[in-house]
């Protein structure tokens, strides 16, 4: 869902056919280094990622500082989760603040139920998210 509605919001937007790159193993700073290597060799003028998590994103940031890129200068860095690490990375990581107690409270009444004997159908639930803008997307300042 959620690389699509990166793919939907870029598309809306006219900005560029969207660039996804999927990752072969768990979602991981490992990972996210692996991956910014391949963004860079395919498409070596891109000047920002989205990441489907601040684990990842975390990588992306490790490996362009390696390379001597200047985030958010030459390439600006988005993660998903708003994790611990996220505002105290350097760059602080911009990152999409998913609402952890709704979520919490929905799996947490379904969970109940279920043990209580009710059949919960399968569901589906849109939620709002916050964009936490920090340093990895905006100058310093």
């Amino acid at each position: 869902s959620r690389s699509d509605g990166y793919e939907d919001e870029v598309r809306r937007r006219g900005l560029h056919p969207p660039i996804a790159f999927t990752a072969p193993d768990a979602a991981s700073t490992p990972v996210g280094i692996w991956l910014i290597d391949e963004v860079l060799a395919a498409h070596p003028d891109i000047d920002g990622v989205v990441c489907s998590n601040d684990t990842l994103a975390l990588g992306v940031l490790f490996e362009a500082k390696r390379r001597g890129l200047r985030i958010p200068g030459d390439l600006a860095v988005i993660g998903f989760g708003d994790l611990s690490f996220a505002k105290v990375a350097l760059p602080p990581l911009t990152t999409v603040r998913p609402p952890q107690r709704e979520i919490g409270r929905l799996a947490a009444t379904q969970i109940l139920a279920r043990l209580g004997g009710a059949t919960i159908p399968a569901s589906h639930f849109t939620l709002d998210c916050e964009l936490v803008v920090r340093d990895s997307t905006r100058p310093a300042g």
